[in-house]
């Protein structure tokens, strides 16, 4: 039996919003990791076979419960994170 392979795209889960630190250095949320497993066990039936994930806090927080509720492991690629809002456009 042959099953047809999926590229998969998640978005981080919720973060823990901290009004006084950058978004890219934010972590989840508890429900942010709540909400994480019940993604992975969602994803099972796809048959996952890798995972990567940007180099931010959140996105590795979601990577690392997706892979641990998948059996897999993760890796950190850089280039995959949100917005650059850092830079100015002009």
């Amino acid at each position: 039996m042959t099953f047809a392979k999926y590229l998969i795209l998640v978005k981080h889960s919720v973060p823990d919003i901290l009004e006084n630190v950058p978004a890219r250095e934010w972590h989840l949320s508890e429900n942010g990791r709540a909400r994480a497993r019940t993604v992975a066990g969602k994803l099972r039936i796809y048959r996952p076979e890798i995972l990567f994930s940007s180099v931010e806090p959140k996105a590795q927080e979601t990577a690392e419960i997706l892979a641990e509720g998948l059996g897999l492991k993760f890796q950190t690629v850089d280039g995959l994170h949100e917005h650059d809002r850092n830079r100015s456009q002009f």
